[in-house]
């Protein structure tokens, strides 16, 4: 039982040697020099991780083309790490990753087969973008002060939001046409 819990959760697999033998391996380093000549690229972690801070902190207050751009700067920034790391291609990859690209993989050939195929990929784009910001996080968290700094961020807007939603709740809110069903039971019922 033991042995097929580890192969289900890939604890077996060797990352490095996959990557060493696949060709990813040119994909990671390549700006290796210019990074290490670089002023600003000595405070990559520490920038990535305002990047996530700054997405957590307006993510609920603003509007999803601003959420976008957002997503598309930590998208872009993660890219600029990942071809400028100086570290062993393979030795970042967790198993947790290979799990998320499978996802990836297996949204891909749902908008491939949707008959939807403009919205679909609309779809697929946005969850390139959130998956991204996932790698980006995973690489940025690894230093446990920037771990404990997003936590903080994402904790103090959440205690935003919470309150704004139990101020919504007792003294009410114009609810949006789409919000509630009109016949539904719960149709004088305020949702936060």
């Amino acid at each position: 039982m033991t042995s097929t819990w580890q192969n289900l959760t890939l604890i077996n697999l060797s990352a490095q040697q996959w990557i060493r033998s696949s060709y990813l391996r040119y994909l990671v380093g390549p700006l290796r020099s210019w990074r290490q000549g670089s002023w600003l690229m000595q405070w990559a972690e520490p920038l990535g991780g305002l990047l996530v801070m700054l997405v957590f902190s307006l993510a609920p207050f603003v509007s999803n083309a601003l959420i976008g751009v957002l997503l598309m700067a930590c998208a872009g920034y993660w890219l600029l790490l990942t071809l400028s790391d100086d570290a062993e291609p393979g030795s970042v990859i967790t198993p947790i990753h290979l799990i998320v690209i499978l996802y990836w993989g297996i949204a891909v050939v749902a908008t491939a087969v949707s008959p939807v195929r403009s919205a679909a990929l609309e779809g697929l784009f946005k969850l390139a973008l959130y998956i991204l910001l996932f790698f980006l996080m995973a690489r940025v968290m690894r230093s446990p002060r920037i771990r404990s700094a997003i936590i903080t961020v994402y904790l103090l807007v959440a205690l935003v939001v919470s309150v704004v939603g139990l101020r919504q709740w007792f003294f009410g809110a114009s609810a949006l046409a789409t919000w509630v069903d009109p016949e539904s039971s719960l149709a004088g019922t305020t949702r936060v």
